[in-house]
């Protein structure tokens, strides 16, 4: 008993610390936190090491998440794998996942970013920038993997809440899904928003047949499928091996 008493102080002491270092925890109330964590300790402290998520105005128009409704996600922290229901709010680049305080009442918590390594919901897997120590300089962040080879590409998923205030939008609305591309060369992260800045990313000696394959194939940067993406860069990847 008194060891789990301990690690509890442990775990709020890290709470409080990251509060004070983090801008993206302040939302969080500790002691609705800490009542949740006394109930779920025993369950995984790992994926309930987190703050308590408050929801934005389900007044505004739209969702702020990637999907409405709860998924089925697998979270990987660590060399664990924890199977639970999620929403994403791309709003704010939080993974959120529900649990039962003390009471009963359901409560939502934001994963602690800091401790995921990834997360996949289906066939989707969004890595954590600090998994391939990216934006060292800056809070991780999630990103969509489209393709793992030679180089990463990636994708920032997001949306915005628009301030534009109407009959239809009196509390304002949320923005359809934005995406951009960014290549990971093993060094920096290359934002890609178009054929020629994609084409930069490579040895000159490639660039005329990688053009071709954009010729032949007709794939866009902007509007291709991740299943094109994907085949664009399994081809710049057999000219890097020949």
């Amino acid at each position: 008993m008194k060891l789990k008493y301990f690690s509890l102080f442990l775990l709020v002491f890290k709470f409080i610390h990251l509060n004070a270092q983090q801008k993206d925890l302040s939302s969080c109330d500790l002691n609705k936190y800490v009542s949740s964590v006394d109930r779920l300790y025993s369950v995984n402290d790992e994926i309930f090491n987190g703050c308590v998520y408050i929801p934005l105005n389900s007044k505004i128009k739209g969702t702020p998440y990637l999907y409405k409704s709860w998924k089925n996600a697998s979270i990987f922290i660590s060399d664990n794998i924890y199977n639970i229901p999620v929403k994403y709010d791309l709003i704010n680049d939080k993974l959120i996942t529900k649990a039962f305080s003390k009471d009963g009442k359901q409560q939502l918590l934001d994963i602690n970013k800091f401790q995921v390594d990834s997360f996949k919901i289906g066939d989707s897997l969004f890595i954590n920038s600090k998994s391939y120590n990216l934006l060292s300089n800056s809070s991780p962040i999630y990103l969509f993997q489209i393709y793992q080879g030679n180089s990463i590409l990636l994708k920032s998923i997001k949306k915005d809440f628009i301030s534009t205030y109407s009959d239809r939008t009196p509390y304002g609305k949320f923005s359809s899904i934005k995406n951009e591309l960014i290549l990971y060369n093993g060094y920096h992260l290359v934002n890609i928003k178009n054929r020629s800045s994609f084409l930069r990313q490579f040895d000159e000696n490639l660039r005329h047949d990688i053009k071709l394959f954009f010729r032949t194939t007709n794939i866009s940067i902007k509007k291709s499928l991740v299943k094109e993406l994907q085949r664009l860069m399994q081809y710049c990847d057999s000219l890097k091996n020949e």
